[in-house]
C-alpha cells in the first residue's frame, strides 16, 4: 500500500446499474501510485500507473536542525538542511534560494544584532544544504528559514559561546585628571574579548597595568604606578582594578597587557602635584664665600609635595644661617637676602650673603 492519503467524497462508492463513478479523487503524496478497486469477493482490478507531482511550493521546513551549540565565528558542527515543500509536505523540485536569518527568540520575531554568516543557499531539487553557517555573537539564537512568500520555519536553539581570547579593552577608562599619590577618582576596568568583541567569560588571564608618557604606550614613565593588585587576574573575563594611583606630575597613559593578547592604551591622565609638604634645595649655595659679598652660586629652593613633585606655589621661602649641619645652632652673624617668593613653586635667590 502507498504511504500517502487517498481522498474522495465517497469511498466506498455504491455502483449504479453496475457502474461506480468516483468524483474528486485525489492523492496527497508525490509518488507513482496504482489504484486497486475491490468489491466483496469479486476479483479486484488495478489501474495503470498514476504519477503524482507535488503541488505548488508553500513552505520551507528544516529537515536537519542546526547544531545546538556553536563557537562564535566557527561553522556549526551540524549544518542545517532546508526543504521547499508543498502544503502536503512533498518536496518541490525548486532551485530557488533559501535564506537563513538569526533571531533571539523561539518564534523568530526578534532579530539578532550579531553578524550571521553563510545564510543563503540555492536549493537543488528543492533541498538547500547549507555548509558554512556561523554566528559571531555570544548568544542563543534561532534560525528562520525563508524563501519569498512561503511559510517560514524557525529552528531549534543554537547556543553560541565566545571564541578564544584575542584582545584587551578598557570598558571603564581611568579618570582624566588625578592628584599625585591619590587613588584615581575613576578606577580602570579592563575586559578580555575574542576577535568578535564577545567577552571571554572563561578568562582568568592576569592583566598588568603600566604607565607610559605617549598615547601609543611605547615610552615608559619614570614614576611609580600603584594599585591594590597589579597584575590582576580577570574574573569572568573582567579585571576591575582598585586604588590605582600615580606619584609623578605628568600626563600618563596606562597600557593594559596580558601575555600575547592585543594590548589597550588608556585615555590620558593629567597628574597634578599633591599638597605642599616640604622645601628642597634644587641648587645648593656655593661652598665658599666672602663676608658681605653675594655667594657666587645662589641657592634655588623648590616647594614640593610628599612625592618630590614641585607644587605650583607663590609662597615665600625663607633662608636662615646656622653653624651646624643639622641647622640647630643659629648663627650670630648678619645674613642677607634670605627671603624669596616662589614662582611656580621655585624660589630663585639672587643676593644671599653673610
Amino acid at each position: 500500500a502507498a504511504g500517502g492519503t487517498l481522498n474522495a467524497p465517497a469511498n466506498p462508492k455504491a455502483a449504479s446499474a453496475g457502474v461506480a463513478t468516483f468524483a474528486s479523487v485525489d492523492y496527497d503524496t508525490s509518488e507513482t501510485i496504482y489504484l486497486k478497486a475491490t468489491a466483496g469477493g469479486m476479483t479486484a482490478v488495478c489501474t495503470g500507473s498514476i504519477a503524482v507531482d507535488p503541488a505548488a511550493a508553500s513552505q520551507v521546513v528544516f529537515t536537519t536542525e542546526p547544531a545546538g551549540t556553536g563557537t562564535a565565528g566557527s561553522n556549526l558542527s551540524t549544518q542545517p538542511i532546508v526543504e521547499i515543500r508543498d502544503p502536503f509536505d512533498n518536496v518541490v523540485s525548486s532551485t530557488n534560494t533559501v535564506t537563513l536569518t538569526a533571531y533571539t527568540d523561539s518564534g523568530c520575531t526578534s532579530a539578532s544584532g550579531g553578524t550571521f554568516n553563510g545564510g543563503t543557499k540555492a536549493a537543488v531539487a528543492g533541498v538547500a544544504t547549507f555548509t558554512a553557517v556561523n554566528h559571531e555573537k555570544d548568544e542563543t539564537i534561532y534560525l528562520k528559514a525563508s524563501e519569498g512568500g512561503l511559510t517560514t520555519d524557525c529552528s531549534t536553539a543554537v547556543d553560541v559561546t565566545h571564541a578564544t581570547a584575542d584582545y584587551l579593552s578598557y570598558t571603564t577608562e581611568p579618570s582624566t585628571t588625578a592628584t599625585a599619590g591619590a587613588d584615581l577618582s575613576t578606577q580602570p576596568v579592563v575586559t578580555v574579548y575574542d576577535t568578535y568583541a564577545n567577552v571571554v567569560l572563561s578568562s582568568s588571564d592576569s592583566i598588568t597595568l603600566a604607565a607610559y608618557t605617549d598615547s601609543g604606550c611605547t615610552s615608559a614613565t619614570g614614576g611609580t604606578l600603584g594599585a591594590t593588585t597589579n597584575p590582576l587576574s580577570a574574573s569572568s573575563g573582567v579585571a576591575t582594578f582598585a586604588s590605582v594611583d600615580y606619584d609623578t606630575t605628568e600626563t600618563v597613559y596606562l597600557k593594559a597587557s596580558s601575555g600575547g593578547l592585543t594590548v589597550d592604551c588608556s585615555n590620558n591622565i593629567v597628574v597634578s602635584s599633591a599638597a605642599a609638604a616640604k622645601v628642597v634645595f634644587a641648587t645648593e649655595p656655593a661652598g665658599t664665600g666672602t663676608a658681605g659679598s653675594n655667594l657666587s652660586t645662589q641657592p634655588i629652593v623648590e616647594i614640593q609635595d610628599a612625592f618630590d613633585n614641585v607644587v605650583n606655589s607663590t609662597n615665600t621661602v625663607t633662608l636662615t644661617a646656622y653653624t651646624d649641619s643639622g641647622c640647630t645652632a643659629a648663627s650670630g652673624g648678619t645674613f642677607n637676602g634670605g627671603s624669596k617668593a616662589a614662582v611656580a613653586g621655585v624660589s630663585t635667590f639672587t643676593a644671599v650673603n653673610h
